[in-house]
């Protein structure tokens, strides 16, 4: 079944975007039908296991969008943005939620993209605080189907969830990476930046993705997997750098409003790149 529904939305992605799916349409048509698939009952009123519009504290504004339950548990927290939309800015606001409230696994997406964070994850040192990007241990995007599916089973479905095995592989996803495992975006923030300045600041995407290739492979940051194509023909490491520009573009390293198909650094980025030993030409 849920290969199904996430075959349907795919398929429907062209519907979905004429429309502009706001986030009351995106939790509708797609959260709650992967919800479903998953085997959560957002209609058992005996449950109450999906509950919309969940309060996190005294304070009536502070709401996730739901709540996944197990009695008077909160296991989940999920937080819903209309569909396509950038969600990286949003995830310190329901990671906190989690945390405060003691939720295993925080959820943040457009509907397309799927983040999963470990809120209660902490450092081995206790001079380190890890910020919450760093607990994310697990990105789905829908167009990527048959990892969507494994990695849905994996962290979201019912019975996982609630016997605790979801919140058991997350921690196992912070392990040591094995060499068969893909980069994270997050390892092509600094490449994409630094490919930019050597560019003079723009470049079109084409030379953006080479350079950032070469700077990587030249750093033997890329493993073979990374080099290999995905499912859908798309090579990894092309995919994670594309990905990672929304990521950026949201933070302010790189500029929003670029001619179509040209990547643009900004004030930001430069200063983010000298920061971390890159140069500020």
């Amino acid at each position: 079944m849920l290969t199904q529904v996430i075959t349907d939305i795919v398929q429907c992605k062209e519907t979905i975007e004429k429309h502009k799916f706001d986030e009351a349409a995106t939790k509708q048509y797609i959260v709650i039908p992967i919800l479903r698939s998953l085997d959560w009952h957002d209609s058992n009123l005996y449950t109450l296991e999906v509950y919309p519009e969940k309060k996190v504290s005294k304070n009536k504004k502070e709401k996730v969008d739901y709540a996944l339950r197990h009695g008077e548990t909160s296991l989940v927290f999920i937080e819903c943005k209309r569909w396509g939309v950038g969600i990286e800015k949003n995830q310190d606001q329901i990671c906190q939620y989690a945390f405060l409230a003691g939720v295993e696994i925080a959820v943040i997406t457009n509907g397309k993209i799927w983040d999963f964070y470990l809120p209660g994850r902490t450092s081995t040192s206790e001079r380190r605080v890890i910020p919450w990007e760093d607990r994310m241990f697990c990105s789905i995007d829908l167009e990527v189907q048959e990892e969507a599916v494994t990695d849905f089973q994996k962290y979201l479905s019912k019975s996982n969830v609630e016997q605790g095995i979801a919140k058991a592989n997350a921690r196992e996803a912070f392990q040591p990476q094995a060499p068969e495992t893909p980069l994270p975006r997050q390892r092509y923030g600094l490449p994409i930046l630094r490919a930019l300045v050597e560019l003079r600041g723009s470049a079109s995407t084409k030379r953006v993705l080479q350079r950032v290739f070469q700077l990587m492979e030249t750093a033997n940051e890329l493993r073979e997997i990374d080099k290999s194509q995905r499912s859908d023909g798309q090579f990894y490491w092309d995919n994670r750098t594309q990905d990672m520009r929304r990521e950026l573009i949201n933070k302010g390293f790189m500029k929003e409003n670029s001619p179509r198909g040209i990547w643009e650094i900004s004030d930001a980025g430069r200063n983010r790149l000298l920061n971390n030993g890159g140069t500020h030409k």
